[in-house]
């Protein structure tokens, strides 16, 4: 997930469980790990108030570029 992140931007949780082929449910479970280890943000979607974006921290971006 981190890497999808690292390569293609912010994205909503749905986009990334589609591009793990896995459900949404598990893609959130996955999400708040990495949000609570600081790895990710969750930010607003500009475009549509009830979505929110998932993108990587600084600390995200570090452990990805290692």
């Amino acid at each position: 997930m981190l890497a999808y992140l690292r390569r293609d931007g912010a994205m909503s949780i749905a986009e990334l469980a589609r591009r793990r082929g896995i459900r949404h449910q598990s893609m959130s479970a996955i999400v708040a790990t990495a949000y609570s280890r600081g790895l990710v943000a969750k930010l607003p979607d500009a475009g549509d108030a009830r979505r929110v974006l998932i993108d990587l921290t600084k600390a995200g971006i570090e452990l990805v570029d290692r």
